[in-house]
């Protein structure tokens, strides 16, 4: 058995919860971003399209960031 099938899987109000969580914050990010200008809004642009992409990849159940089981001779 390896790390990653005994986890345990999330249920679907974690993955609502967390997901428009992040897409929530990046939502009020962008709206703060018309506020500044210069770099200080491209800034605030990229993330709050990272945090709309890591939400939507919440919610589609999308690992961006994957977990690699070390492999380890047991004895």
């Amino acid at each position: 058995m390896s790390v990653l099938s005994e986890r345990p899987k999330d249920c679907l109000g974690c993955k609502l919860i967390s997901g428009f969580g992040l897409i929530g914050i990046g939502v009020y990010t962008m709206r703060n971003a018309r506020r500044v200008s210069g770099y200080h809004q491209a800034v605030m642009v990229a993330l709050a399209l990272s945090f709309n992409a890591l939400g939507t990849a919440r919610l589609l159940d999308y690992e961006v960031f994957p977990v690699k089981a070390n492999k380890t001779d047991e004895k």
